[in-house]
Order: structure tokens, then C-alpha cells, then sequence
């Protein structure tokens, strides 16, 4: 029979604790995504509950109002962001991303450095003339378009790290 040895060094024991936290953080997210998914099936229900008791009796009115929803879509950011879209489709291409593979953090690069000049108060990029947030806009359609097509050359890192666990342990709740 073999004595098992328990490794009591202050490493082990940070790494021991900092799992507990990062499976305590997980589990958390997990409770918030199970949450959120529950209350997204209660307002599906009542928008098909809506859609029994709309005014007409069109079938496409109860048929349209169980399909995703943009109407609640900012006319004004569509539109601008149709612009920058334009804008880079005649700079790289229409569809370009779907024709070759981009790279996640040259995209991420470009909506950080678009929020930040929003943040440092501009309202029209310097090269395009269109506002920043138009730009960001942008790059986060083509990144989720790449993902969903597989054309997307995802460089984030491979194992995941601590900014939703401490976005968490930082956030105050609603109530307080």
C-alpha cells in the first residue's frame, strides 16, 4: 500500500484556493446563463402569446412574430453602419472576410482603438468621417459573421482568463 503525500507548499495551496475561486466563478456563470436562458424561453412564450393575440388574422402575423426581431434595431446605427460597411467594402473588398480568413485580434485591435477615440470624445473618425462607434459596429458584424462562416483565424488565448470572474467579484449588485 502506497502513502499518499499531500503537497501543504504555500504554491499548492494558492493554486488550491485559486481553482475553488475559478470553479466558484464558473458556477456563478453558469447560474447567470441558466438564468438568462429561462427568462429569454418566458419572453419567447409571451411574444407567442403576443403573436395569438395580435389584432390580425394574417397566419404570417403569427408565424413572422416567433422569428428573431429587428425592428427594435436603432434605424440610425444601421444606417451607419451600412456606411462604414460600404466604405470597407470598397477599400478591401465586399465580403472580403468571408473570402479569406481575418484574424480576431487585428479586429479586436481596431475596436479598441474606435471605442477609445469615442471615449476621448471624438464623433467622426479622421480617415472616414463616420462616427467611431459606427467602426466598431463594424468589426464586431464581421467578426461574428467570420466565426459563424469558420473563416475566422481566432488567436484569443487558449486558456481562458480571469476578467469575467473579476468582473464579477467587482460588480456591485442592483440593489446595493
Amino acid at each position: 500500500m502506497s502513502e499518499m503525500t499531500i503537497d501543504t507548499s504555500a504554491d499548492a495551496v494558492k493554486q488550491a484556493v485559486y481553482e475553488q475561486a475559478r470553479a466558484a466563478a464558473r458556477a456563478a456563470t453558469l447560474a447567470r446563463a441558466e438564468a438568462q436562458a429561462a427568462k429569454q424561453q418566458e419572453q419567447e412564450k409571451a411574444m407567442a402569446e403576443a403573436a395569438a393575440a395580435y389584432p390580425d388574422d394574417n397566419p404570417k402575423t403569427a408565424v413572422g412574430m416567433t422569428k428573431p426581431s429587428t425592428c427594435r434595431i436603432p434605424p440610425v446605427a444601421l444606417l451607419q453602419l451600412g456606411a462604414v460597411m460600404a466604405l470597407g467594402a470598397r477599400k478591401y473588398g465586399p465580403f472580403n472576410w468571408r473570402e479569406k480568413r481575418v484574424t480576431t485580434s487585428v479586429y479586436a485591435d481596431a475596436i479598441m482603438r474606435h471605442f477609445l477615440a469615442y471615449l476621448d470624445g471624438e464623433t467622426a473618425d479622421p480617415e472616414s468621417g463616420e462616427h467611431p462607434l459606427a467602426h466598431v459596429m463594424a468589426c464586431c458584424a464581421i467578426l461574428i459573421d467570420a466565426e459563424s462562416l469558420n473563416t475566422l483565424n481566432d488567436d484569443r488565448a487558449s486558456v481562458k482568463g480571469a476578467a469575467p470572474m473579476w468582473i464579477a467579484e467587482h460588480s456591485r449588485s442592483a440593489e446595493s
